[in-house]
């Protein structure tokens, strides 16, 4: 395991001259104040670093039904938020949701959404710097003064559908990007060529003084998609301008692959990632530390985990699984098919927390035959409400949308 150490300051200021000005509307969000405090992050609870998750005997996996169908006790409500829109971000404030999907201009484009459904606004779509861009990925500065993107720069015969984009693809010709929420400027943060030309979804830290992504470093090993490292580095904002200090990369596995950020932990001190598993079949949630550069194997109760996030104010993760241990399958696992899980931060209990991609279910999409894939998750900050990306093949082609969970308040105040 490496640790590599580089300075970058910021690499560039793109001003934005739009030929056409955005109306600014009343509702968008305002910088904070000098006063602003960050948001509280889930609470930290100390879990021993080791390199393999529980063992199945000592895991509970919790089947639950709400009234009779299949659902989980702490869901009250599903809903379909937004058709057609791709991986969500909610803002610390609570306020607006930020999200990618289709313009018509016909590339993906960065667009805002108030969080009770109300008001849809494109940031990027008159911006000359993604003219040749498809915009993917948002992620939230906690002060909610910042957005960072990835923007992936592809011919049209060369672009992916919404499934391909749930996979490491969005990440393939990538740069990361920041955008203003009155989508007046763009920077852009990486030079991304000169490491394998990939990046993967940005990450900030709770505290907001750090930035997390995923980068190639080189083809040809680690399977398909290469061999990627985490990097993070210090993010500021002076003068309304985004700077990057003081790069770190590591090698948080000792195999080859891909990685993806999820999430950063409570206490700032590691990341949750996505990865290859390490035999090269499916993808596990993993957590890295940076003091220790230590790894821990958390999430493996299917074949294709990902997305690990915490529960703000709670100490328990919800995460995207594939199904169960071989041991547990009963009849409902579908190959390739997700659906979210629950997971206390001890990893000694497991609750199947939705049941899209189950036959018997009617709460996902209706022509997803084949189940669904997730294609990442937001939470708002309150704990009380969760954003879902799903994707999914009708009549053969593939579909989007995000769906809106409303949970029970005892999820948060419940023990594990």
């Amino acid at each position: 395991m490496t640790i590599r150490r580089s300075a970058l300051a910021f690499i560039g200021r793109a001003s934005v001259r739009a030929g056409t000005a955005l109306l600014l509307l009343a509702s968008a969000p305002t910088s904070a104040s000098d006063d602003h405090q960050p948001p509280a992050a889930p609470q930290a609870v100390e879990e021993p670093l080791s390199t393999e998750a529980p063992p199945a005997s000592k895991i509970t996996i919790v089947r639950a039904h709400l009234r009779g169908e299949l659902g989980h006790r702490w869901v009250r409500d599903i809903e379909v938020w937004k058709r057609d829109a791709g991986r969500p971000a909610v803002a610390a404030q609570g306020d607006f949701v930020a999200y990618d999907r289709v313009a018509d201009h016909g590339r993906r484009a960065l667009f805002l959404g108030r969080t009770d459904g109300d008001l849809e606004r494109c940031l990027t779509c008159d911006l000359y710097e993604f003219n040749d861009r498809d915009v993917l990925s948002p992620i939230w500065h906690p002060s909610g003064e910042m957005i960072v993107v990835l923007a992936q720069a592809l011919p049209t015969s060369r672009r992916h559908d919404a499934l391909e984009l749930a996979g490491p693809q969005r990440g393939l010709h990538t740069e990361l990007w920041a955008v203003d929420p009155q989508g007046r400027d763009a920077w852009r943060l990486t030079r991304a060529r000169d490491l394998g030309g990939a990046v993967l979804d940005p990450r900030f830290s709770f505290e907001g003084d750090r930035l997390a992504w995923t980068e190639r470093v080189r083809s040809g090993t680690g399977g398909r998609w290469g061999d990627w490292q985490l990097a993070w580095a210090d993010f500021e904002v002076r003068r309304g301008l985004p700077k990057l200090d003081d790069i770190e990369r590591a090698d948080p596995t000792p195999w080859p692959g891909w990685l993806a950020v999820s999430s950063f932990t409570p206490d700032d001190g590691g990341v949750f990632l996505t990865g290859l598993h390490r035999d090269g079949r499916g993808t596990s949630v993993l957590r890295y530390d940076f003091e220790s550069a230590a790894h821990v194997v958390i999430g493996e109760i299917g074949v294709d985990n990902a997305h690990l996030q915490p529960v703000p104010r709670a100490d328990r993760q919800v995460w995207a699984s594939d199904g169960v241990r071989d041991a547990e399958r009963d009849g409902s696992h579908r190959v390739g098919a997700q659906d979210l899980w629950l997971r206390s931060t001890s990893g000694a209990r497991l609750e199947r927390l939705t049941f899209f991609s189950d036959p018997a279910s009617d709460a996902g999409p209706a022509r997803a035959k084949d189940g669904v894939r997730i294609g990442g998750t937001a939470w708002a900050p309150d704990g009380l409400s969760l954003f879902v990306h799903l994707v999914w093949r009708e009549a053969g082609a593939a579909a989007e949308a995000i769906y809106r969970l409303r949970l029970d308040p005892a999820l948060v105040g419940d023990a594990e």
